[in-house]
């Protein structure tokens, strides 16, 4: 069976600036209703989920809220292996968490550097208390 790339929800949002660098990133909530801006680590535990393109200022972003997504990844400190748990990290690219936020579980492993594509799958909202999930 081949890889499920992408399989899930997408709600729209309009993009609250240019986000056409900020796609496989995670955005937030904008200061206006029904607006998206990119994720910081200070967007955690909520982000909205993960851009799916990559529109100019005011048009409509598709944001993944749900289901597997391809999401640049941050291995720049430590590899991410598959089933790693994933967070927003500081620059909207998932970031290994040893926290109690939890946004995705790896489903491909990346060794080192950053702006790597991977595919996670995104829970929203999610928290736990666990710490690894080394399979």
């Amino acid at each position: 069976m081949g890889a499920n790339y992408n399989v899930g929800i997408d709600l729209p949002f309009s993009a609250s600036g240019d986000a056409n660098t900020w796609q496989y990133n995670f955005v937030t909530q904008a200061t206006t209703a029904k607006r998206f801006q990119i994720c910081t680590g200070a967007s955690n535990p909520f982000p909205l989920g993960v851009l799916q393109n990559d529109p100019q200022s005011e048009n409509i972003g598709e944001v993944r809220v749900f289901g597997s997504t391809l999401v640049k990844m941050d291995a720049t400190g430590t590899a991410i292996t598959y089933g790693d748990f994933l967070a927003c990290g500081s620059t909207g690219m998932a970031v290994i968490t040893t926290g109690s936020v939890i946004q995705g579980i790896a489903l491909t492993a990346v060794s080192s550097g950053a702006s790597i594509i991977g595919e996670m799958l995104l829970i929203p909202f999610g928290r736990s208390a666990i710490i690894d999930n080394t399979p």
